[in-house]
């Protein structure tokens, strides 16, 4: 089961790091989704069942609050004019390793 990580998305749908891509447990997302700190975007097909439930594993949450990313200017997408991030290609080696 330890192959279906999901992918974690910021408040504002951006990905939280971008090399590598923000990952977490499956088991973790599904941790946070019960505790109402993240929200369920995309699910694989695959399912874990307790006695009471079945849930299929999430592949994307995404945080209801947002967590301030202090990294350099490279590394972050460019703000559009209507307030939102829009994805624009970076090369790997724009970004540190620890982002």
């Amino acid at each position: 089961m330890a192959a279906y990580p999901a992918l974690v998305l910021n408040a504002d749908y951006q990905p939280l790091g971008l090399y590598p891509l923000h990952t977490m447990p499956w088991n973790d997302a599904v941790r946070g989704m019960f505790k109402g700190s993240v929200d369920v975007i995309e699910v694989y097909n695959r399912k874990v069942h307790s006695q009471h439930l079945a849930l299929n594993l999430p592949s994307v949450v995404v945080q209801k609050t947002y967590v301030r990313l202090d990294t350099p200017a490279p590394c972050r997408a460019p703000a559009s004019g209507s307030g939102t991030r829009v994805v624009a290609p970076i090369a790997a080696s724009a970004c540190p390793s620890g982002t």
